[in-house]
């Protein structure tokens, strides 16, 4: 794990994910592990490059608070979301909204997902200015739903980054 010169975290590639992945099951004497060691199994197995891009976001060291909330959003963009699009971008701006409106808004670092077919990382843990807000442009629900393989990548990088968190 390094930092890339440009506030973000590298991660080392799937290697390095795996290996972090891995690692958050072993906590040390007389602390509770991250996750349990078969589920960091689990997850290490499945590592992909979308898990590594998901998980490798701001570098903590850039963060002026004391504690970080990092939040996950996954978004349905299949095709049987057409007609609820307005609801999911109204949605998605008001956790936005409401996230910034908090007196603790700089603790926040957000990421997000969306599937169809396939799954796409919108972007890996930024702060709140820097996060992608929904529109009609930028949000066109098609295709089918791999919403499974969404979820796992998801949990996967937040774990990750959780436990690069804790490394240091």
């Amino acid at each position: 794990m390094s930092n890339n010169g440009n506030g973000s975290i590298d991660i080392g590639g799937i290697q390095g994910l795996n290996a972090l992945l891995l690692g958050a099951s072993q906590a040390p004497s007389g602390s509770k592990p991250l996750i349990s060691p078969k589920s960091s199994m689990i997850l290490a197995g499945g590592a992909t490059n979308l898990t590594v891009l998901g998980a490798a976001g701001h570098n903590l060291t850039h963060v002026e608070a004391n504690e970080v909330v990092a939040a996950t959003l996954v978004f349905d963009k299949s095709g049987s979301m057409w007609s609820h699009d307005d609801a999911l971008i109204d949605g998605q701006n008001g956790i936005m909204d409401d996230l910034e409106k908090d007196r603790n808004s700089d603790q926040y670092l957000v990421c997000q997902w969306d599937f169809n077919d396939s799954v796409h990382n919108r972007h890996s843990y930024v702060p709140l200015d820097k996060v992608e807000r929904l529109s009609k442009a930028n949000y066109k629900p098609s295709g089918g739903t791999a919403l499974h393989y969404a979820w796992k990548e998801a949990v996967a990088a937040a774990v990750a980054y959780q436990q690069q968190a804790e490394n240091g």
